[in-house]
C-alpha cells in the first residue's frame, strides 16, 4: 500500500488500525501491475495529505471490494471515483490546507477561458471537465462519476464483454500545472484558441493512456506530429558560440 511497502499484503484489519480517527473511508486502487498504479496521478493528493491506499493487484480484488462496500463502518472507495472526502491525515492540516489555497489562489485568471476551450475540443468524450482539487503535479487526470465503476472494473467488464459500454468520465484539470498555467496565459490571445484545444484533447488522451486506453490512434499520432514540428520550426540551426 501507499506509505507501506507496497510488496507486503495489508488486511483490511491493518489498514483501519492506521486510520486516522476523522478519516471515514478505506481508499483503494486496482490495476493491472504495481508499477502502472505507483504512477497514477490519482495517488498525489494522497501522498500530500499522508492518508494510505491499498493496491488491489488481483482482479478478484475488485469483485471483493464492490461485494463488501464497506468494512468496520468505514465506505470502500477507489480513488478515482468523483466522491472522495479527505482528511489531512497525520500531516499538519493547518500546513497542508494552507498550502492547497495557496495554489487554487495561483491560479491564473484566464483558468476558465481554457477549461471552455477544452470542454469545446474534447466535447461528448468526456462527461464534464473541471478544475481537479486532487492534483497536486499532474496537469490532468480521469475519475469515475459517483456511484460508477473504477476504472480496473470498467477493464475487467471489457475483458469478459467486449460490448461493455464505456462510460463518460470526468476529465480533472489541475491549475496549478506550469503547462496549465502557460495556456492560460496564451488565452487572453483568441489566435491561440486553436493550439490550446489541440492540448486539451492530449490531455485527454494522455490521461487515457496512463489508464491503459489508446483513443483515436491516427488522431492522437497525427496531433503528436503536429506538436512536433512546431516545436522543430522554433529551433535554431545555427550553433551558439
Amino acid at each position: 500500500s501507499l506509505f507501506e511497502d507496497p510488496e507486503a499484503r495489508v488486511s483490511l484489519e491493518d489498514y483501519v488500525g492506521r486510520m486516522p480517527d476523522d478519516q471515514k473511508r478505506i481508499y483503494y486502487l486496482g490495476g493491472p501491475d504495481l508499477a502502472s498504479m505507483k504512477k497514477s496521478p490519482n495517488l498525489e493528493i494522497f501522498r500530500r495529505r499522508g492518508l494510505e491506499v491499498l493496491y488491489l493487484t488481483e482482479p478478484i480484488d475488485e469483485f471483493v471490494m464492490n461485494a463488501l462496500g464497506s468494512y468496520g463502518g468505514k465506505t470502500l472507495t477507489s480513488i478515482d471515483s468523483d466522491d472522495l472526502e479527505l482528511s489531512a491525515s497525520g500531516k499538519d492540516e493547518k500546513a497542508v490546507v494552507a498550502g492547497e489555497s495557496a495554489e487554487s489562489k495561483g491560479a491564473e485568471s484566464g483558468f476558465s477561458r481554457v477549461l471552455d476551450l477544452f470542454r469545446e475540443a474534447v466535447g461528448h468524450r468526456v462527461r464534464e471537465v473541471r478544475e481537479s482539487k486532487r492534483l497536486t503535479d499532474s496537469p490532468c487526470c480521469l475519475v469515475n462519476s459517483e456511484g460508477g465503476f473504477s476504472t480496473q472494473m470498467q477493464r475487467l467488464m471489457k475483458l469478459a464483454n467486449k460490448d461493455f459500454p464505456e462510460p463518460a468520465r470526468i476529465l480533472e484539470i489541475n491549475p496549478s500545472s506550469p503547462l496549465v498555467r502557460r495556456l492560460c496565459r496564451l488565452s487572453a490571445n483568441s489566435q491561440h484558441d486553436a493550439f490550446i484545444k489541440q492540448c486539451g484533447l492530449q490531455l485527454w488522451s494522455n490521461a487515457m493512456i496512463l489508464d491503459g486506453v489508446t483513443p483515436d490512434p491516427e488522431d492522437l499520432v497525427a496531433r503528436v506530429q503536429g506538436f512536433m514540428d512546431e516545436a522543430a520550426e522554433k529551433r535554431s540551426p545555427l550553433i551558439l558560440a
